[in-house]
């Protein structure tokens, strides 16, 4: 759970900076548009959980 506030706390703080995030960036997987805030959360996901060295499987909607 740390993990997961952190992350959100991160992420929270973009929504301040950066008034773009709504923009489609491209499409997912899935065939559905994938918006900026979507790619950034899952990068800032990645890159904590790497940091935390957990040994874990990472399912993208994104990739």
């Amino acid at each position: 759970m740390k993990i997961a506030r952190e992350i959100a706390r991160t992420v929270k703080k973009l929504q301040f900076e950066n008034i773009n995030l709504g923009r489609k960036i491209g499409i997912g997987a899935d065939g559905t548009p994938t918006e900026y805030i979507d790619k950034i959360t899952e990068d800032i996901a990645i890159k904590y959980v790497k940091k935390s060295n957990l040994a874990v499987n990472i399912l993208s909607e994104e990739a």
